[in-house]
Protein backbone atom coordinates (compact mmCIF):
# COMPACT_ATOMS: atom_id res chain seq x y z
CA UNK A 1 0.00 0.00 0.00
CA UNK A 2 1.38 3.52 -0.56
CA UNK A 3 1.77 5.97 1.98
CA UNK A 4 -0.15 9.18 1.15
CA UNK A 5 2.51 12.03 0.67
CA UNK A 6 2.05 15.54 2.79
CA UNK A 7 1.01 18.95 0.70
CA UNK A 8 4.20 20.88 0.93
CA UNK A 9 3.71 23.48 3.66
CA UNK A 10 5.27 26.55 1.80
CA UNK A 11 5.42 29.26 4.87
CA UNK A 12 7.86 27.42 5.95
CA UNK A 13 10.39 27.35 3.86
CA UNK A 14 12.40 30.31 1.92
CA UNK A 15 12.14 31.45 -1.60
CA UNK A 16 15.79 31.00 -2.14
CA UNK A 17 15.09 27.18 -0.74
CA UNK A 18 11.60 27.04 -3.08
CA UNK A 19 13.79 28.10 -5.94
CA UNK A 20 16.34 25.48 -5.52
CA UNK A 21 13.94 22.85 -4.90
CA UNK A 22 12.24 23.96 -8.27
CA UNK A 23 15.64 24.11 -10.34
CA UNK A 24 16.50 20.83 -9.63
CA UNK A 25 13.53 19.34 -10.47
CA UNK A 26 13.25 21.87 -14.20
CA UNK A 27 16.54 21.52 -14.77
CA UNK A 28 16.70 17.94 -16.70
CA UNK A 29 13.51 18.86 -18.81
CA UNK A 30 14.95 21.91 -19.59
CA UNK A 31 18.47 20.69 -21.09
CA UNK A 32 16.28 18.05 -22.72
CA UNK A 33 14.31 20.41 -24.47
CA UNK A 34 17.49 22.96 -25.53
CA UNK A 35 15.98 25.34 -22.92
CA UNK A 36 19.23 27.40 -22.48
CA UNK A 37 19.81 29.24 -19.50
CA UNK A 38 16.86 30.52 -17.33
CA UNK A 39 16.40 32.39 -14.25
CA UNK A 40 13.36 32.26 -11.43
CA UNK A 41 11.52 34.39 -9.45
CA UNK A 42 9.34 33.41 -6.74
CA UNK A 43 6.28 34.86 -6.14
CA UNK A 44 4.01 34.45 -3.35
CA UNK A 45 1.16 36.22 -1.48
CA UNK A 46 1.01 37.16 2.61
CA UNK A 47 -1.27 34.91 4.08
CA UNK A 48 -1.99 32.59 0.68
CA UNK A 49 -0.83 29.60 0.35
CA UNK A 50 -0.13 29.53 -3.52
CA UNK A 51 3.03 29.48 -5.05
CA UNK A 52 3.81 31.23 -8.48
CA UNK A 53 7.03 30.58 -10.23
CA UNK A 54 8.52 32.25 -13.36
CA UNK A 55 11.22 31.06 -15.35
CA UNK A 56 12.91 33.72 -17.35
CA UNK A 57 14.13 31.69 -20.53
CA UNK A 58 17.30 33.04 -21.96
CA UNK A 59 16.87 31.05 -25.40
CA UNK A 60 19.46 30.04 -28.58
CA UNK A 61 19.19 29.02 -31.57
CA UNK A 62 17.10 25.95 -31.51
CA UNK A 63 15.02 26.50 -28.39
CA UNK A 64 11.87 25.89 -27.91
CA UNK A 65 9.22 28.27 -29.57
CA UNK A 66 7.27 30.89 -27.68
CA UNK A 67 4.59 28.98 -29.74
CA UNK A 68 5.62 26.04 -28.22
CA UNK A 69 5.17 26.94 -24.65
CA UNK A 70 1.83 28.27 -25.39
CA UNK A 71 0.58 25.72 -27.13
CA UNK A 72 2.03 23.17 -24.13
CA UNK A 73 3.34 21.18 -26.50
CA UNK A 74 7.29 20.42 -24.97
CA UNK A 75 7.82 17.26 -23.30
CA UNK A 76 8.21 16.64 -19.29
CA UNK A 77 7.40 20.54 -18.50
CA UNK A 78 3.89 20.86 -18.11
CA UNK A 79 3.99 20.07 -14.49
CA UNK A 80 7.05 20.27 -11.82
CA UNK A 81 6.72 18.21 -8.94
CA UNK A 82 8.66 19.49 -6.06
CA UNK A 83 9.29 16.49 -3.14
CA UNK A 84 10.91 16.08 0.21
CA UNK A 85 10.70 13.49 2.62
CA UNK A 86 11.14 16.27 5.45
CA UNK A 87 8.64 19.06 3.57
CA UNK A 88 5.89 17.08 1.71
CA UNK A 89 4.90 17.34 -2.11
CA UNK A 90 4.14 20.24 -4.23
CA UNK A 91 2.87 20.34 -7.12
CA UNK A 92 3.05 23.56 -9.82
CA UNK A 93 1.78 23.34 -13.60
CA UNK A 94 2.87 25.51 -16.55
CA UNK A 95 0.09 28.30 -17.63
CA UNK A 96 0.72 28.45 -21.31
CA UNK A 97 -1.35 31.45 -21.62
CA UNK A 98 0.56 33.64 -19.61
CA UNK A 99 3.47 33.07 -21.42
CA UNK A 100 5.25 36.39 -22.23
CA UNK A 101 7.63 37.28 -25.39
CA UNK A 102 10.83 39.28 -24.34
CA UNK A 103 12.57 39.33 -27.09
CA UNK A 104 13.63 36.79 -30.07
CA UNK A 105 14.66 33.93 -28.09
CA UNK A 106 13.79 35.17 -24.70
CA UNK A 107 10.26 34.36 -23.03
CA UNK A 108 8.52 34.38 -19.48
CA UNK A 109 7.01 30.84 -18.55
CA UNK A 110 4.54 30.93 -15.38
CA UNK A 111 4.09 27.83 -13.55
CA UNK A 112 1.29 28.25 -10.37
CA UNK A 113 0.44 25.27 -7.11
Amino acid sequence: MATKVKKMDISRISDDELMQMFEDVFTPPAELNNMGEFELKCIREVGNTALTMEVVIVGMAGSPTIEDLKKNTIKDVRSIKMERADLGALTLKLKPKETLFLNSNDYVITYKS
